[in-house]
């Protein structure tokens, strides 16, 4: 994750870069890390900007209601 951070703020505009931090963010989200609510609205905020600027490939684009049920269901009702 750490590379994919970095990558990712070296050059902002790279979408791929931002995509693979989502999945870096995803995953450790998933994880039992006790940070993982955090790191799934991190990966939804980089969805959502990506739409919003026109950057998102459209086989992402599902990928935003899924993070928005995983945190309700994980983060909300905790």
């Amino acid at each position: 994750m750490d590379i994919a951070e970095r990558l990712a703020q070296a050059e902002p505009d790279r979408a791929d870069y931002q995509r693979d931090l989502v999945v870096s963010l995803w995953k450790v989200g998933t994880s039992d890390d006790p940070a993982g609510c955090e790191q799934f609205k991190r990966a939804l905020a980089i969805l959502e900007f990506m739409s919003e600027s026109g950057r998102l490939d459209k086989v992402d684009e599902p990928l935003i209601p899924q993070l928005k049920q995983l945190i309700q269901e994980r983060c909300e009702s905790a």
